[in-house]
């Protein structure tokens, strides 16, 4: 199954629905997140921001899905390689 990680308030709404796949969580747009990774801070690992909240809801969403994923479907094959 497809899940959906929205970074636009826009085009949430259609795609969801549309789309009919669940929705893992909102990353807001913005130079902070940047700026902040930049400079060896991401937002992600502060404790008290909005911003490291919304990553932290996604992360536990991603979490959510795998579970139900590996609950439901067979374990994934591993991939051949082959060098000629």
């Amino acid at each position: 199954m497809t899940a959906l990680l929205i970074i636009s308030f826009l085009c949430y709404p259609f795609l969801r629905f549309k789309l009919d796949i669940p929705f893992l969580g909102q990353i807001p747009i913005v130079q902070s997140i940047r700026e902040a990774g930049d400079s060896g801070n991401p937002v992600a690992a502060s404790e008290d921001s909005k911003l490291a909240t919304a990553f932290a809801e996604v992360a536990i969403n991603v979490m959510h899905r795998v579970h139900i994923r590996n609950i439901q479907l067979a374990p994934t094959k591993k991939v051949k390689i082959s060098r000629k």
